[in-house]
């Protein structure tokens, strides 16, 4: 339903009409539509509160499409920590092997998986064709990524891992990886995956040390500054005077013996 429209509150969604489970009516029955699912509430995701049965492939085959839950020991996927000089390792899980539905590790919610595959490029004209003569239209042509899945890798929180140590093989740790299918897939091909940084790894900016003649040149030019205005200041002063002594009148000196009695 859009959120955007006129009149929203004229509109009617849900179940609005008769309803009728195996041609008896059971509108006005007694019925009520419950979030959630049971195995949240038990709950399934928890290690250790339910006894799991293991896991065939070839059984699976066999079974009528379901939803379903797993759980996997994910110990001997994780890779060792690395040293703390280096850039801390980032985990995700591979889930391409699955459809649609939920994770928990290790007791935590990770969220909804939904595996969605791109028409691939043999039965869909946009990923075969790339022209840029003419009205350029991104969703008829120039397609990219068909025929890949939407998304594959989830992120896996440091923090909600238990990591082995570096050099400490023998320490064992407990992962452990809750899934819940709502349509079908193949548990026993997640795994989980590393990010590799293709970018070298910088080094922290270290403080630059002052330059010792920075000192002296910083001296320098104050003193400089300091004699630049004391020479205007002087010629200012000069110049000042000049013209007060042009302006006014200066004294008339006489001779006294030119002065007759």
């Amino acid at each position: 339903m859009a959120h955007n429209q006129r009149n929203m509150e004229s509109y009617s969604r849900g179940l609005l009409g008769a309803i009728t489970l195996c041609g008896r009516d059971i509108t006005k029955g007694k019925w009520e539509m419950q979030p959630g699912l049971e195995g949240e509430h038990l709950p399934a995701h928890l290690q250790d509160t339910h006894a799991w049965e293991r896991y065939d492939p070839e059984q699976q085959l066999a079974r009528p499409q379901q939803m379903r839950w797993y759980a996997i020991e994910l110990d001997s996927q994780m890779p060792a920590e690395q040293a703390s000089d280096d850039e801390p390792a980032r985990y995700a899980i591979d889930m391409a092997s699955m459809s649609k539905g939920h994770i928990w590790i290790n007791g935590v919610h990770l969220g909804r998986y939904w595996l969605r595959r791109a028409p691939a490029a043999s039965d869909y004209a946009p990923c075969r064709k790339c022209t840029y003569n003419g009205a350029f239209h991104p969703d008829r042509m120039c397609r990219q990524h068909c025929g890949e899945l939407s998304q594959r890798y989830y992120h896996l929180p440091r923090s909600y891992l238990r990591l082995p140590k570096s050099g400490d093989g023998s320490a064992r740790v407990h992962n452990m990886l809750y899934v819940l299918e709502e349509l079908d897939g193949h548990p026993e091909h997640i795994s989980i995956a590393q990010r590799i940084s293709k970018l070298p790894l910088q080094e922290p900016e270290q403080p630059r040390e002052r330059p010792r003649c920075s000192w002296l040149l910083g001296t320098l030019a104050t003193v400089c500054g300091a004699a630049v205005l004391v020479g205007a200041g002087t010629l200012l002063f000069k110049a000042l005077k000049q013209w007060r002594e042009r302006r006014g009148y200066s004294r008339i000196h006489t001779d006294d013996s030119s002065l007759a009695e």
